[in-house]
């Protein structure tokens, strides 16, 4: 197993692989694409861990990755402020389940400031929502997917995670034309109701949809004068979450000095990911292919809801804020899944409607005054 570090500034990321996995990979590459600055203070922090025999340090155009040089298992990128220029490259030798990390760092095109400069860079029209973080992960992913089809392979989001300005996906690899083409029905456009920030996916189809209003949950079409709706995308419509991944995330992180921090993350998402109607629900212990341990499963019938909803936006406005985890108390009471969401502090993840959402929330508000 080769992995990569393409963009490393100090090389953390890459030797803290080799300290930590080493038994597990058999070499650590670390790209310094052509900056001498770079590549001296790598190669000084190599010195000074002691993981010479472990670590080499290349240096190659970022934009031949893979192209003229061996297979990458793994492949670590960290653009800044634009990572999309690097994807083809990547994707055109990639093994078979193979994994591509991408981060993303000050993109100011993904949230919403600049739609001109998205649209150039991941294909992807945008627009200014209250889940404009999740929106963004889903832009990058959809450009991810058209990169991966070109060559014939498609992808599997495996976790999506936002911090602060900076967007981190995982991404698994899968060859073949077949695998290209089911990502890419993956990539669909969104209608958004700029009213009330209801939202639905078209459909797959290559047909007209007559009435594109329809397939919204709300009635603000027939309430407002005009056009109450912008189009959006493509983004991506799959999930955002592998739970049965996580869940192994979750069990091998107890192994590493960060457990504690890298835990309280990965149950986080996992939750996210489930977002169940009551508590999450796990199978009995179960093998795994290959060489992992067992562990045990995650039973997800469907994919979590896309999106979520924010709740100083999305409230009756005659009653009290509640808390956000009242609220999903009291939806999960209902029988809709609900969360909360890594994205955004102050929302839920939910397949309930916004009508619904605000009955359940008027409801539960008058159940705790009594």
């Amino acid at each position: 197993m080769q992995c990569l570090e393409a963009f490393p500034s100090t090389g953390a990321s890459g030797l803290l692989w080799a300290k930590h996995l080493s038994s597990e990979v058999t070499k650590f590459h670390l790209n310094c694409s052509y900056e001498q600055s770079v590549m001296e203070r790598v190669q000084e922090n190599i010195k000074i861990n002691d993981l010479g025999d472990k670590v080499q340090v290349l240096n190659f155009d970022p934009f031949s990755i893979n192209n003229d040089h061996s297979f990458f298992n793994f492949v670590y990128l960290e653009g800044f402020a634009n990572s999309s220029q690097y994807l083809d490259s990547i994707f055109k030798r990639i093994p078979r389940r193979g994994m591509v990390a991408i981060s993303t760092v000050d993109d100011p095109a993904i949230y919403c400031k600049s739609p001109e400069v998205a649209q150039r860079h991941y294909g992807g029209l945008i627009g200014k929502t209250l889940y404009y973080k999740e929106l963004a992960a889903r832009l990058i992913v959809a450009a991810a997917a058209r990169s991966a089809a070109r060559s014939n392979r498609g992808i599997r989001v495996m976790w999506v995670y936002n911090f602060k300005s900076s967007i981190s996906m995982l991404l698994q690899v899968e060859k073949g034309p077949a695998k290209a083409n089911e990502s890419l029905k993956n990539s669909r456009g969104l209608i958004h109701c700029n009213i009330c920030e209801e939202r639905a996916f078209y459909p797959d189809t290559n047909y007209v949809i007559e009435n594109p209003y329809s397939l919204l949950a709300c009635s603000c079409k027939s309430k407002m004068p005009g056009k109450t709706a912008i189009n959006i995308g493509p983004v991506w419509s799959g999930e955002l979450f592998d739970a049965d991944f996580l869940q192994k995330m979750v069990s091998e992180c107890s192994a590493f000095p960060w457990k504690s921090e890298a835990g309280e993350v990965l149950s986080q998402l996992l939750e996210e990911a489930v977002c169940p109607e009551t508590t999450p629900l796990t199978c009995a212990v179960s093998q795994t292919d290959g060489d992992d341990p067992p562990h045990k499963r995650v039973c997800v019938e469907t994919a979590a809801p896309p999106f979520y909803y924010n709740l100083h936006h999305n409230r009756p406005k005659d009653s009290k804020m509640i808390k956000a985890d009242k609220v999903v108390t009291f939806l999960r009471s209902n029988g809709f899944r609900a969360s909360r969401t890594h994205f955004d502090r102050e929302a839920v993840k939910t397949n309930a409607s916004v009508a619904e959402l605000l009955q359940i929330i008027r409801s539960g508000g008058l159940k705790a005054q009594e």
